[in-house]
């Protein structure tokens, strides 16, 4: 799809591996023909003249699928195209693009880094090798409470 897409409305920005808009249109162009072409090719039978255990069964199996999915995504109340609504947008990206946020969360984390400096200098964490141990030293007030 991003082959045919780039062929038919020509908006494309190129990535670090480009071969220049000439090879690359050529590219996608054969590249969309042969997918084409083989597609077609698997859908047909091996055998002139097959039975039914000499089908090939792919282009039923395909049929179904794309009878289901179509059928799923423009189902009235529970289908696709009523609750789809795209890609969720990530925490970093509304973060890196408002300053205000981005500077909040420095401030938290050169808190929170400097919390921990302050207890490891205070009283330093037992080394311990097991949980066991943690729990033990806990239990006995030997460690400091959670908040």
């Amino acid at each position: 799809m991003p082959l045919i897409a780039r062929i038919i409305w020509k908006q494309f920005t190129p990535g670090v591996w480009y071969m220049g808009d000439m090879l690359s249109y050529a590219s996608a162009c054969y590249s969309v023909l042969w997918m084409t072409f083989i597609f077609i090719l698997l859908i047909f039978p091996s055998y002139p003249s097959p039975n039914a255990q000499q089908f090939n069964y792919a282009i039923v199996v395909l049929g179904i699928v794309l009878i289901f999915c179509l059928v799923y995504y423009y189902l009235p109340f529970i289908g696709g195209k009523t609750f789809f609504t795209g890609p969720v947008r990530t925490v970093d990206d509304i973060i890196g693009e408002n300053p205000e946020l981005d500077a909040h969360s420095e401030k938290h984390e050169l808190a929170d880094k400097e919390a921990l400096n302050a207890q490891q200098t205070v009283g330093e964490l037992p080394e311990t090798n097991g949980v066991s141990e943690l729990k033990a030293q806990e239990a006995a007030g030997e460690l400091p409470a959670k908040n």
